[in-house]
């Protein structure tokens, strides 16, 4: 986490003369141009968030859930209901729950 220095709004609404300056970290100068953006903004900054963090590789010890919410399915609707249609008639449950184990396992 880095710092910078930064002058405040706050020092300069109270004081127009006076410039002050406090040392501000990264996730705080973060936080403060997010509370200036709109909700449309909001909603574009969380998909890049979102996409960046898949980027990152897990942490060791990474819970099951941890790894399973890397799981992206592009799929119709009814998937989770009508998988078996989609993947074909040999589909097999057995092969599929191995397949998902291996994905999460790396």
């Amino acid at each position: 986490m880095t710092s910078q220095s930064r002058i405040t709004a706050d020092a300069q609404a109270e004081n127009p003369a006076l410039l002050f300056v406090e040392t501000v970290t990264t996730k705080r100068m973060i936080q403060i141009e997010l509370d200036l953006m709109t909700d449309p903004q909001l909603d574009a900054v969380f998909i890049l968030i979102e996409g960046f963090m898949q980027t990152q590789p897990l942490r060791e010890g990474a819970t099951f859930m941890e790894k399973m919410r890397r799981i992206k399915i592009d799929a119709p609707p009814d998937f989770s209901t009508k998988w078996e249609r989609y993947l074909g008639e040999e589909a097999d449950t057995k092969n599929v729950a191995t397949a998902i184990a291996k994905e999460t396992q790396s």
